[in-house]
C-alpha cells in the first residue's frame, strides 16, 4: 500500500464502486461542452463502468481523510483493455485515471500513476502503456512527467472505442481568415466544437482572440485553396488539437483570401488516427 502526505492508495472493492463513479463524474465534468456531446456521453459511460474494470483489471482508489478522492485502473496486460490497437507481449496498462477536483494539487494523480508503474515493475512488465486524448491536457502533462511518450503506431480514432452519433464526430471547426470575419461568423453561432482560426496577421489574431470560443493560430499565406487546407490540417496536427483520422469542419474563402467566406468543407485530418498511445519503458 502506497501512502502520501495524508492519503493512501489501495485496491478498490465492490463497496467502493459508487464513490469511485462519483469521483470520475466530477473529474470529467469540465469536458462536457468542450467535446462533441455524443462522444462525451459514450466516453463517460465507459469511464463509469467500474464494475467491468474490477473484473478485468485492478481498480485502485486514493483515500484522503477517509474519503475516496482518486482512482486508476491497472491491467497486467494492456491488451485486456480491449482497444483496437495491440501492444507487445509484456506490456502492462493503465486506464481511467481520475482525481476529484477538490483534491487536486496534492500529487494524488502522480501517486496513482506511480503505483501502477511499481506494480508493472513488480510483475516484470517490459513497459506500461495507456491511451489518452489531446483535449485532456492536464492528464497528458501528468503522463509525460511520469516518463510516458507518444508512439503514433498505437493511435486510433476515438470513434472505434467510444461510438457516438455520426453528427457528433466533428472534433473541431477551423477557418482561414485574413480579416477575422470568418472567425466572427463562426463565433456568433456558438458551436459545441472548438473553433481554431488560422490568421497570418498578428494584429488580426490579437483582436480575434477576444471572440467567443475562438483560438487564434499563426499561419502562412497559402498560394491556393489546396495549400490553405494543408495549412489548417498540418496546424491542427502539429499542435495536437486534432489527430489523424479525426473529422473537422473547415470554413474559408476560395480562392484563398480573394473573396468572402464561401467554402464549408467536412475534412478528415491526415491519414491515420487521433487517440494517443503513450507507452512508457
Amino acid at each position: 500500500m502506497q501512502t502520501m502526505a495524508r492519503s493512501q492508495i489501495r485496491l478498490a472493492t465492490s463497496a467502493d464502486i459508487l464513490a469511485i463513479r462519483e469521483v470520475i463524474a466530477r473529474a470529467n465534468e469540465p469536458f462536457r461542452g468542450t467535446v462533441p456531446a455524443g462522444f462525451f456521453s459514450s466516453y463517460l459511460a465507459s469511464a463509469l463502468d467500474v464494475e467491468t474494470r474490477l473484473h478485468e483489471g485492478q481498480v485502485m482508489a486514493a483515500v484522503l481523510d477517509e474519503r475516496i478522492v482518486g482512482t486508476i485502473t491497472f491491467y497486467l496486460d494492456a491488451n485486456d483493455e480491449g482497444t483496437p490497437t495491440r501492444f507487445p507481449i509484456g506490456t502492462a496498462g493503465i486506464r481511467a485515471t481520475a482525481v476529484d477536483p477538490s483534491a487536486r494539487g496534492q500529487g494524488i494523480g502522480r501517486a496513482l500513476v506511480d503505483a501502477c508503474i511499481e506494480r508493472a515493475t513488480a510483475i516484470g512488465a517490459t513497459s506500461i502503456a495507456l491511451h489518452t486524448a489531446a483535449f485532456m491536457t492536464a492528464a497528458v502533462a501528468l503522463y509525460e512527467r511520469a516518463g510516458f511518450h507518444r508512439v503514433p503506431v498505437h493511435d486510433f480514432p476515438t470513434s472505434q472505442f467510444f461510438p457516438s452519433d455520426p453528427g457528433d464526430d466533428v472534433v473541431a471547426i477551423t477557418c482561414f481568415t485574413e480579416t477575422g470575419r470568418t472567425a466572427r461568423l463562426l463565433s456568433a453561432e456558438r458551436p459545441n466544437a472548438p473553433i481554431f482560426a488560422f490568421i497570418p496577421d498578428p494584429a488580426v489574431r490579437r483582436s480575434s482572440a477576444l471572440l467567443w470560443g475562438v483560438t487564434c493560430l499563426p499561419a502562412p499565406t497559402p498560394a491556393d485553396t489546396d495549400a490553405m487546407i494543408a495549412v489548417m490540417d498540418e496546424g491542427l496536427r502539429e499542435r495536437e488539437l486534432a489527430g489523424v483520422g479525426d473529422i473537422v469542419v473547415m470554413a474559408a474563402s476560395s480562392p484563398a483570401g480573394r473573396t468572402t467566406t464561401n467554402m464549408l468543407k467536412v475534412h478528415r485530418v491526415g491519414s491515420s488516427e487521433n487517440r494517443r498511445g503513450l507507452p512508457r519503458g
